[in-house]
């Protein structure tokens, strides 16, 4: 959090399950305070647990164990989703 007060970020990779707290609570009040968008990572893959993750402001979902190509992948659409709503 305190990064996104001094920094620019293009884009938010997040895991949800964070040792100090939430990730989609981390998601929510970035996206709120800053407009940040991100991909969310983790071991949780229910239906619940993706619009959980969506609803939180992430526009992408993607389910561990990941491959790096999935993960980058992913990371590019996420931009360029990003980069045609601005």
């Amino acid at each position: 959090m305190h990064l996104a007060k001094s920094e620019t970020f293009d884009l938010l990779l997040c895991d949800i399950g964070l040792p100090d707290g939430d990730g989609c609570d981390l998601m929510r009040e970035l996206h709120a305070l800053y407009k940040l968008e991100g991909v969310a990572v983790t071991g949780y893959g229910m239906a619940h647990d993706v619009e959980r993750c969506l609803g939180a402001g992430f526009n992408s979902h993607v389910l561990k164990p990941i491959s790096f190509d999935k993960l980058l992948t992913t990371l590019e659409q996420a931009l360029k989703v990003r980069r045609q709503s601005a």
